[in-house]
This record gives structure tokens, sequence and C-alpha cells, in this order.
């Protein structure tokens, strides 16, 4: 793959409190903390490196009849910026802000990341 450009994405997230990307004593003092290391953690415990998703981008390159399918989880987890917008004990939830850049692929026709 070639890329030519960037977009960012921004997501924002809602999570059963503790089992999101801040973690097991997330609380209202969390409210704008950074999560990289909180998910990490997360990911140990759930014993899976997907928990916060499996990321993965279809395209066509121009001229191509068919798509392909790369895994871009690598791009996605090591370029991420996580914080913590949003917490409710109470109500037990927790909300999480993520931005992260995303390389388009030089030539392509067509992409959708999921």
């Amino acid at each position: 793959m070639i890329f030519n450009c960037t977009i960012r994405l921004d997501l924002i997230s809602g999570w059963v409190l503790g089992l999101g990307p801040c973690g097991l004593n997330c609380s209202r003092a969390s409210i704008n903390s950074d999560t990289n290391l909180t998910r990490k953690k997360v990911m140990q415990i759930q014993n899976d490196p997907y928990y916060f998703g499996n990321w993965t981008v279809a395209y066509k390159l121009n001229g191509d009849r068919n798509v392909q399918v790369d895994y871009i989880n690598d791009k996605i987890y090591n370029n991420m910026v996580q914080k913590v917008i949003d917490v409710s004990e109470k109500g037990n939830w927790e909300q999480d802000w993520m931005s992260v850049p995303i390389p388009m692929i030089s030539g392509a026709t067509f992409m959708d990341i999921m």
C-alpha cells in the first residue's frame, strides 16, 4: 500500500464503568486523563488484543475489480490519542474520546474503514 494523505478520525464511545479504556479504577477524577496505559491493561485483563476494535480497511485501486482488505490495527493503536471525557459513577458509565490519523491509500477509488 502506498499512502498519499491522511484523514483524522474522531470517535466518542460509551462503556460500562470499569470495562472501557479508562480501566478498573475509573472515576470522576479520571476525566481528562489519557487512557493509553489503562487501555492496555484492560486488553490484558480481557485477554483480547482487539477488545477495543479490530480495525480493517477495504479498498479498490484504480482499475481493480476486486476489493482488497488490510488490517490496520497497528496503525490505529500506535497512533491514537484517547482520553476520558465524562464519567457517571451513579449511572455506571464512562465516555471516551479517541482521535487517530488514518492514511489514505494512493490510487484508491474506494476505501471503507471498519
